[in-house]
């Protein structure tokens, strides 16, 4: 082990075959490692860095510097530089502050600066035999971009603002605080988010995520992932596979797509002042378990035959509904949502006009809404489902679903006619999430689940359920059974049919993607 200092000129300064420090300082210095595992500074001017073998850390400092790593896991360090950097691993191209006119190779690692980084990794392995990361990123303070791209890359946002991909491969992401945004992408994922309000995407693949601390926006998307909300009123979204949900501490809202086979434990606060929410996406039946006195836990059993448990859920529902302005077709011609009646006659698809049963409503504020952001409406503007389907932009709540057709949906799922939830259809062009501070949802309701016109699209009547029912105030459910005696019965048993397929998130995409 050596300490090598140069000089203000150009100095050539070789390591040992032990673990060395060498020091350029000014001038255009030539540093070799050699063996070991080497630090090497190259100071101010243009210098070439070569690591040599060993797990070497390279600080070009200022200047256009070639920072050459050589076998083993080797850093590039720009945690002094005064200004964000950009490197790309994959180009060995490099931009800003100190990183400004450096080329790079054999660079498995970055650690970042205190400013807004961008730091881009390889496809591949790495070069260290048997190492488990392709690419290791410290991204330090600052609002950084992190892209792992390929392999198996951990990459760690660490304090700001921070948004990490982590490509291809089994990847480990950590937001470290502040509100970061994380997408694991393909591959087997562990995704921390740290502290602060996270969003975090698995992607593909059986992922591990954890929302730490904070009110976090957690989804599963596709594979058998476990979701840990952590602290905080978390919003898990499982998506396809078989998933393990645990709300965590907090008021927590989790949300289970069709058939999901799914275990869910909303927690327990110690004082007991929580309060967890099951969304379904689909028709299921509630069913809960007799031998737990506080109501909070049972299964799911969807049409399909599948199951859900749950447990420590202090609510169960599904929400689809109108806002108001929305023109319903009547035998009067299109109304307002909001001056139905009951009485009076909808169009329906399947049974021409049909008597409105009972008409429900809710009113939410911008409390509500900013404790619950997931009931916050979807827009469908016009011609987004097809030509005049809408014939003017409509406002629905989120679970509510919407009728697509044609041929390409009878060739994937042997129906021409199928539902899609309005939150699985965001995304698609001219259907959007929107953020208000109030809102109003109407429920309409038949003798049969109905599908309506609406703005000239064709979308869903009120189904009720267990789940719905269950979503409703006390006085709103009590005047519905009050004035609909047989649906106590009826919603219990889950004889109540939907008139069409209702497809998961996943399927909805493929639908959408021709």
């Amino acid at each position: 082990m050596a300490t090598i200092n140069g000089n203000n000129w150009n100095n050539t300064l070789n390591g040992t075959s032990s673990a060395d420090t060498i020091k350029g300082y000014g001038g255009n210095d030539t540093l070799s490692g050699n063996d070991g595992n080497d630090s090497l500074d190259g100071g101010t001017g243009n210098d070439s860095l070569l690591g040599g073998a060993g797990d070497d850390t390279l600080h070009g400092g200022s200047g256009s510097d070639a920072l050459n790593g050589s076998s083993g896991m080797d850093y590039a360090d720009y945690s002094d530089s005064g200004a964000g950097v950009n490197v790309n691993l994959a180009s060995g191209a490099a931009s800003g502050g100190d990183a400004a006119g450096d080329t790079l190779s054999g660079v498995d690692g970055i650690y970042g600066s205190a400013y807004n980084d961008t730091l881009v990794g390889f496809d591949g392995s790495s070069t260290v035999p048997g190492d488990a990361y392709t690419n290791v990123f410290y991204a330090g303070a600052g609002n950084d971009y992190l892209d792992g791209a390929g392999g198996d890359d951990s990459l760690y946002g660490e304090a700001g603002k921070d948004t990490i991909y982590g490509g291809s491969g089994n990847d480990l992401l950590d937001g470290g605080a502040d509100n970061d945004l994380l997408y694991g992408g393909t591959g087997d994922d562990s995704i921390f988010g740290g502290t602060g309000n996270d969003t975090i995407h698995g992607g593909d693949g059986a992922d591990y995520i954890d929302g730490g601390d904070g009110a976090d926006v957690l989804y599963g998307d596709g594979g058998n992932d476990t979701i840990y909300g952590g602290a905080g009123n978390d919003y898990i979204v499982g998506g396809d596979g078989g998933d393990v949900y645990d709300g965590g501490t907090g008021s927590d809202t989790i949300v289970v797509d069709y058939g999901d086979t799914a275990i869910i434990n909303g927690e327990e606060d110690a004082d007991g002042s929580d309060r967890d929410t099951l969304i379904l996406n689909g028709r299921a039946r509630v069913i809960y378990d007799p031998n737990d006195p506080s109501g909070e836990s049972g299964i799911i059993r969807w049409a399909n035959g599948t199951t859900t448990t749950f447990s420590n859920i202090e609510n169960v529902q599904v929400v689809p509904c109108f806002t108001p302005g929305t023109l319903i077709e009547t035998n009067e011609g299109p109304v307002a949502v909001e001056e139905l009646a009951v009485g009076m006659r909808v169009l329906t698809r399947d049974n021409g006009y049909q008597t409105i049963r009972w008409i429900g409503r809710r009113d939410l504020g911008r409390v509500e809404l900013m404790l619950r952001p997931q009931l916050q409406p979807v827009r469908i503007r016009r011609d987004a489902l097809g030509p005049s389907m809408p014939e003017a932009d409509m406002i629905v709540s989120p679970q509510h679903r919407m009728l697509l057709t044609g041929p390409r949906a009878e060739l994937l799922f042997g129906e021409a006619e199928v539902l899609a939830a309005a939150l699985h259809l965001v995304g698609t062009p001219g259907v959007e999430r929107l953020e208000v501070d109030r809102v109003s949802y109407l429920h309409l309701l038949f003798d049969n689940h109905e599908i309506i016109l609406a703005n000239g699209a064709w979308t869903e009547s009120f189904q009720p359920g267990d789940q719905s029912l269950g979503s409703m105030d006390a006085p709103q459910r009590d005047e519905l059974f009050t004035l609909f005696p047989a649906l106590r019965e009826r919603a219990g048993d889950g004889s109540w049919e939907t008139a069409r397929l209702s497809l998961k998130r996943h399927e909805v995409r493929v639908l959408m993607a021709a």
